[in-house]
């Protein structure tokens, strides 16, 4: 065998990226405020299968054993690739295509679902401070206007995007946590246990697992960076742990803090975002937009996390010819030109 003449991922900046970027990346696809602030309501909306509660910490013991299963690999092997490479090694060329499709449709998603989400949060603050706005022009100026910041920010470079990306999500997280411990001071007497947590109809718990698993969607990401990350058999493994326990831990608390609080305002649940809903009649409107603020800007951090994942997918395929070679160009930055 021959030594390639040149890396088969050159062109990314190796070895530049700390164990607090890396982490970033990881934490900002997963985007916990967002998270937070609406999957414990969906779990608690009319029709619901499972308590939240228990839900989400039974989620979080299932992604822990996922992510031991990715972290075998992570400490073992770098690629852009993330999923998409570690499949190619374990299991061949043929399920890591089937693999990586499915990865790069959800890394997409992801995508224009948190602009979406951006989007939506812009346009009820906007129609919150003047009264109107509504509707789907001002909808998708939002949404391209997003989407101009996101790639914006993608092309400075991933260093300065982790990093902004993490300050934004850790805002985000303590506006949203605020919100929470001000509105359950302001709700009088706690409710009883038993509305808190509630028992789970017969097969309703499964259902209630697997929609709380949703809210864990891109601990992985940080794979992706592995090739940049300066210590990548440390610091990946470390940050796919370290976003799912924290991410568990925050989602076990905050749903229980808006089980208490909707147990108190039932008709509350069921709307686009109850939570929002009860600061206003609550906290009133400052706190409402403070809510608003933080979702938006993890929404927002959450596409930023989405596309890096996604471009690096893009990047690996192209530079093995699965993809047009065109996507496998990086800029001068090191991000890939896709």
């Amino acid at each position: 065998m021959r030594l390639r003449a040149t890396s088969p991922v050159a062109g990314l900046r190796r070895r530049s990226l700390g164990p607090v970027e890396v982490l970033a990346q990881s934490v900002a696809a997963t985007a916990p405020a967002a998270a937070m602030a609406t999957s414990p309501a969906l779990a608690m909306a009319p029709g619901a299968l499972a308590p939240p509660v228990p839900a989400f910490a039974a989620a979080t013991v299932v992604v822990l054993l996922v992510a031991s299963c990715i972290r075998q690999f992570a400490r073992r092997m770098v690629a852009p690739g993330s999923l998409y490479s570690f499949t190619a090694k374990g299991l061949g060329p043929v399920p890591a295509l089937v693999g990586g499709a499915a990865l790069a449709v959800g890394h997409w998603f992801l995508v224009a679902g948190s602009l979406t989400g951006a989007g939506w949060c812009a346009v009820a603050l906007l129609q919150r401070s003047t009264g109107t706005g509504g509707g789907l022009v001002p909808l998708a100026a939002a949404v391209l206007l997003g989407g101009a910041l996101v790639v914006g920010s993608a092309l400075r470079g991933v260093g300065p995007s982790a990093r902004l990306v993490l300050a934004l999500e850790a805002v985000s997280i303590a506006v949203v946590g605020t919100a929470l411990v001000v509105l359950l001071l302001r709700s009088g007497p706690p409710p009883p246990v038993a509305a808190v947590l509630p028992g789970a109809p017969p097969g309703g718990g499964a259902q209630g697992v697997l929609l709380a698993v949703t809210a864990f969607v891109g601990f992985e990401s940080a794979c992706a960076l592995g090739t940049e990350s300066r210590r990548p058999f440390a610091a990946v493994p470390a940050a796919v742990r370290r976003t799912v326990l924290g991410a568990g831990v925050l989602y076990v608390l905050s749903s229980a803090a808006q089980a208490a609080l909707f147990a108190g305002a039932p008709a509350a649940v069921g709307g686009p975002m109850p939570l929002v809903d009860v600061a206003l009649a609550r906290g009133g409107p400052l706190l409402a937009v403070a809510v608003e603020l933080g979702v938006l800007a993890s929404f927002l951090g959450c596409a930023a996390g989405s596309l890096t994942a996604l471009v690096r997918l893009l990047f690996t395929a192209a530079r093995e010819g699965v993809l047009p070679a065109a996507l496998g160009r990086t800029g001068r930055t090191g991000t890939p030109a896709t």
